[in-house]
């Protein structure tokens, strides 16, 4: 393939015969017409154009010192002033002095040769690697075997069809292309993660979320900088060793080296996730109930259900009672997992009637669950099935809906309200937002999933590990979770490194739950790890009844005089929910953003003065090319 660089700059001026009242406007439009990035009007110019118009036409001669003219005429009613300017400039190019620099990029025919063999061996050693660690076939084998393949075939056309990669190098330099759009494609998610809900934010929370991701941004920007920089260093050094042009390394086998090195980190992910889950997981049994309260909850609370990422997300019951893991993804599932105490905490406690993690018995018909009545059974009786539960397809629920719906304790209700006996209800006045039975679920109501018993601090842990995958940083958190099983010695310097960029990260895990529409639900779940109150929860309340548990978890942290990492993510957390909030910062904070304001006030003053400095050579250029024409 061979590319022609040609640079093309010469000035020019006009010389027009004819009737004087036609020579001065024919002379001002040739001028202005012609006048470009390659064409430069002047008194005396490197190129000469001599129009003279006899009737109807106009003949021209093109002329440079040192070549032959170029002579022509146009009939003036068969063309506009565009076609005359361009039949014009087309002459004119053909005489401009230019210099032409041919560089010879085709790829030398490739040579079976040591090295060569050694690098290609070296790339498949690589791709086996994660086969080899796996010792069982992954989501990624396919893709590892096809890639080997490829080498494969590579290593065979070297070796005895060499001449035609060089004939046919074009098309190479294409695939290079692609290669290098592919590359791009899958690079800019990791250094620019996304940030899902910012349509749904408040005017005085954007800046702190902003700033959040931008800190991560940087610090995403950064990794892959330093991974594509050692990658290219590599590149360098075997293209000097094994002679190949700079173009043929960085243009064609960079991008397919790096999408190779992403495959094997995507298939390292998933062999490392898969030792991770026999450490870490106790069972799988939970993942419909979990996937069926989140999106009941995504539902009820009119946010979107991403079904395509929650299909890629597994939800299991750790063995640690009160951690919440994230890790996986890529190409194999990314998994949640989370204590199996936490779970039946806040989806089943004992009495339940769910079919979680074991069946369990149960004679409460589903359109009883709100109104707490134990209906008593015979023997004999056939027990309520999981589908007889279902107000979707159960045929009992169509046939007993009417006979069974919930009628709240007391009298019937009124205009204003329920009444009730003091006995149940000491308060003398009624509000139905803060009546539980004025919210629950009724049997009219859709299927969503959800149980009234459900607590909410759960849905905060979910949307958290959702934006966590959104962001792919469920990949990274595999290997980090592999140290930390490492021993201890070892990771304590690794540990120090890694603390502010774990912290960066969590950050924006919760700005993602704000943003999710599960601030509220996210407070309580750190309340309830930091104190295990009972009191400090609810059960599928609405936003009322969350904003006042909320002030209650708030209250409960002004108490508590600890500094533990939970209490600093909950203290972040007050901002969003108490508008109230006066935010204090540091004086390392004060001083960082004095030292920004004051570089960018150098920075515009710089810029004046050397806009000040620069007016007066602006207006010289300017006058000097006035008189040029």
């Amino acid at each position: 393939m061979q590319l022609v660089l040609v640079w093309m700059a010469a000035t020019f001026d006009v010389d027009v015969q004819g009737p004087a009242w036609q020579v001065e406007a024919l002379r001002s439009t040739i001028v202005s017409d012609l006048t470009g990035d390659q064409l430069k009007p002047a008194a005396r110019g490197e190129l000469h154009v001599a129009i003279a118009l006899d009737g109807g036409t106009l003949r021209y001669v093109l002329t440079r010192d040192g070549t032959a003219p170029v002579r022509g005429q146009v009939a003036l009613g068969s063309v506009d002033r565009r076609a005359l300017a361009g039949v014009l400039k087309d002459e004119l190019h053909r005489l401009v002095p230019h210099e032409a620099a041919a560089a010879d990029v085709d790829i030398p025919a490739p040579r079976a040769s040591v090295g060569a063999v050694a690098a290609l061996a070296l790339l498949a050693a690589i791709l086996l690697v994660p086969i080899v660690l796996a010792r069982r076939r992954m989501r990624a084998t396919g893709r590892l075997v096809a890639a080997i393949a490829g080498i494969l075939v590579a290593a065979i056309t070297i070796a005895t069809a060499g001449d035609t990669i060089a004939e046919a190098s074009g098309s190479v330099f294409v695939l290079g292309g692609l290669a290098w759009g592919g590359a791009l494609a899958v690079c800019i998610p990791i250094a620019f993660p996304s940030l899902a809900g910012l349509h749904r934010v408040e005017h005085r929370e954007l800046g702190v979320i902003l700033r959040s991701w931008v800190l991560l941004a940087l610090q995403r920007t950064l990794w892959v900088a330093l991974w594509l920089g050692a990658i290219g260093a590599a590149l360098w050094l075997a293209g000097d060793l094994l002679d190949l042009p700079p173009l043929v390394t960085f243009g064609v086998i960079a991008p397919l080296v790096v999408l190779i090195a992403r495959l094997v980190w995507r298939a390292l992910v998933e062999v490392v996730a898969a030792r991770l889950d026999a450490t870490l997981v106790e069972n799988d049994q939970w993942h419909t109930q979990v996937h069926g309260y989140l999106v009941g909850y995504l539902r009820r609370a009119n946010l979107d259900v991403d079904e395509d990422l929650l299909a890629r997300m597994r939800f299991l019951a750790g063995k640690e009672p009160d951690r919440v893991l994230v890790y996986g993804g890529g190409l194999t599932h990314t998994r949640v997992v989370i204590g199996k105490a936490m779970l039946e905490n806040a989806l089943a406690p004992y009495g339940r009637p769910h079919d979680y993690a074991m069946p369990r018995v149960s004679t409460l018909h589903w359109t009883h669950w709100n109104a707490g009545l134990v209906m008593p059974t015979a023997s004999d009786e056939v027990l309520a099935s999981r589908a007889d539960r279902d107000p979707k397809t159960s045929e009992i629920a169509s046939a007993e809906a009417a006979e069974h719906e919930r009628i709240a304790l007391g009298e019937p209700p009124t205009l204003t309200g329920i009444i009730e006996p003091t006995a149940f209800d000491p308060r003398t006045s009624y509000r139905p937002d803060e009546d539980p039975l004025w919210l629950d679920w009724d049997p009219g109501e859709e299927h969503d999933g959800t149980d009234a018993g459900d607590k909410d601090f759960l849905f905060g842990v979910l949307v958290g590990a959702v934006g966590i995958a959104q962001r792919h940083e469920d990949r990274a958190a595999t290997f980090a979770l592999a140290f930390d099983h490492l021993p201890e010695s070892r990771l304590k310097r690794f540990r120090r490194v890694a603390a502010p960029f774990r912290a960066i990260a969590t950050r924006l895990a919760d700005l993602h739950a704000v943003l999710g529409g599960a601030r509220h639900h996210l407070a309580q779940y750190l309340g309830w790890q930091l104190w295990h109150r009972e009191d400090l929860v609810t059960a599928r309340a609405y936003v009322p009844q969350l904003e006042a548990r909320s002030r209650a978890v708030l209250a409960a942290l002004d108490k508590d005089a600890d500094d533990s990492a939970l209490h600093h993510r909950l203290r972040r957390l007050r901002r969003f929910i108490d508008p109230r909030t006066i935010v204090k910062r540091s004086q390392r904070q004060r001083l960082a953003i004095a030292f920004a304001v004051l570089a960018a006030c150098a920075a515009v003053a710089a810029l004046a003065v050397q806009a000040a400095l620069y007016h007066s050579t602006y207006e010289e250029r300017h006058h000097r090319d006035g008189k040029r024409s």
